[in-house]
């Protein structure tokens, strides 16, 4: 009975994600303040564009496994479709996010790494978007290290580098949402649709 009664009095999570657990006793911030690792990821991207007069599509799909990604790369135009063979490579890629807004990564691919430090923090509710509160992040870098060059940022009016929509938080599952779409000016057009899921 007493142990029903603390659950009772025990203030809950509020949902942010639509994926998120329906009940969690640790606060979002608290969940997401882990070291997360790419477990698997699924993703596409299309880019449609003009040259000569002609439309042409380029797809590719992304799958990982938790060890490699492959890709897949298609162009499709007036004489067809060409479809590369698959590239397999090894990947992986980590985000660590501290409570106090502290935040580093690394992305390894193909033996290659690049590695951040800055910090994050939760994007509020917006109407426009139609996100919730706390339902994605935004990551500034200060610090990055590409191909052993280092680089460094500083000042108070950092813009932000990173941008994850946390389609689920749970305390050992970290889902992030791709959806993008870019219209330019010549009619072009590029999006990226998916999902990649971190493990603590």
């Amino acid at each position: 009975m007493f142990a029903a009664a603390g659950l009772m009095l025990a203030t809950p999570s509020c949902k942010k994600g639509e994926n998120d657990p329906a009940l969690s006793l640790s606060s979002r911030k608290a969940r997401l303040s882990k070291n997360w690792k790419l477990s698997s990821a699924e993703y596409t991207t299309v880019d449609v564009y003009d040259w000569g007069g002609d439309t042409y599509t380029s797809t590719t799909t992304y799958s990982y496994d938790g060890t490699n990604m492959t890709t897949v790369t298609s162009l499709a135009g007036p004489g067809g479709t060409v479809t590369n063979p698959a590239d397999v490579r090894t990947y992986s890629e980590q985000h660590t996010f501290e409570k106090d807004g502290a935040y580093s990564g690394s992305v390894t691919d193909d033996g290659d790494t690049d590695s951040f430090e800055g910090f994050w923090a939760f994007v509020g509710k917006s109407k426009v978007q139609e996100l919730k509160k706390k339902e994605a992040v935004l990551i500034t870098f200060t610090k990055t290290i590409y191909s052993g060059n280092t680089n460094t940022y500083d000042g108070e009016s950092l813009f932000p580098d990173g941008y994850m929509m946390l389609d689920r938080l749970a305390g050992d599952e970290l889902v992030v949402a791709l959806d993008y779409s870019a219209t330019y000016s010549n009619g072009d057009t590029y999006s990226i649709t998916g999902t990649k899921t971190y493990t603590e």
